[in-house]
């Protein structure tokens, strides 16, 4: 069986998803119904391995690298919210 061919359920809505890419290391699923696209569940990190990576980032709100990783949220957000 394929990557093409497993349809898992979406975590959010449970309804079928479809295969739409991959990357280097895992496929990703598309949920026509809510529009998630996720990874299957045995490509998640345990809580001890994602734990692990967190607390690789040094987050500080003076650093330059973390506001423009922030700013990919925010400002999308921010042009939806009324002034």
């Amino acid at each position: 069986m394929t990557e093409a061919t497993l349809q898992p359920s979406c975590p959010l809505c449970q309804h079928a998803t479809r295969w739409c890419c991959r990357d280097r290391r895992r496929p990703y699923y598309h949920c026509a119904q809510c529009g998630m696209v996720h990874v299957p569940a045995a490509w998640h990190l345990s809580a001890n391995n994602e734990r692990a990576q967190y607390d690789l980032h040094d987050n500080q709100v003076d650093d330059p690298a973390y506001r423009q990783f922030l700013s990919r949220l925010a400002k999308p957000l921010l042009e939806r919210l009324p002034s």
